[in-house]
């Protein structure tokens, strides 16, 4: 994450699962848009409202038709869903960035609202490990 953010960006950082995107900052993935395309590549950064640079990009029309990108923006209104590769443990990853920011925190205040949220957000992602689990294990 970057430093310096406004308030409300940290905010949406973390008290929601923005902060499990984030976390994705430099591996391969494929995005699935509203539209019906798929981009795969390399995230490069992501930002508190969902907006996705990624670059190395085979982007897949509608149709399929594959068109190569160096770079590639996806704007959050147009993102449909995030693959998260098998190789990354969500929780772990959430916990990871919570426990990092709490650290930068350490002078400040943290409000008990704001880490009810964090825990909020880890217990999602751990419900979500869950049902990926079970999936797995019924096909």
């Amino acid at each position: 994450m970057e430093a310096g953010l406004p308030s409300k960006e940290k905010h949406l950082c973390y008290n929601t699962l923005v902060c499990l995107l984030m976390t994705l900052k430099g591996q391969q993935t494929t995005v699935d848009l509203r539209n019906g395309a798929s981009v795969t590549g390399k995230i490069v950064r992501c930002d508190p409202y969902m907006n996705v640079d990624m670059s190395h990009v085979l982007f897949r029309d509608a149709s399929g038709k594959p068109h190569l990108f160096d770079n590639f923006f996806v704007h959050a209104r147009n993102l449909r869903y995030v693959h998260i590769p098998p190789h990354i443990d969500m929780l772990k990853s959430v916990e990871t960035f919570v426990n990092r920011s709490q650290v930068k925190q350490d002078k400040q205040v943290v409000k008990p609202k704001t880490l009810r949220r964090q825990a909020e957000t880890v217990e999602r992602v751990r419900k979500l490990k869950e049902k990926r689990q079970m999936k797995k294990e019924e096909s």
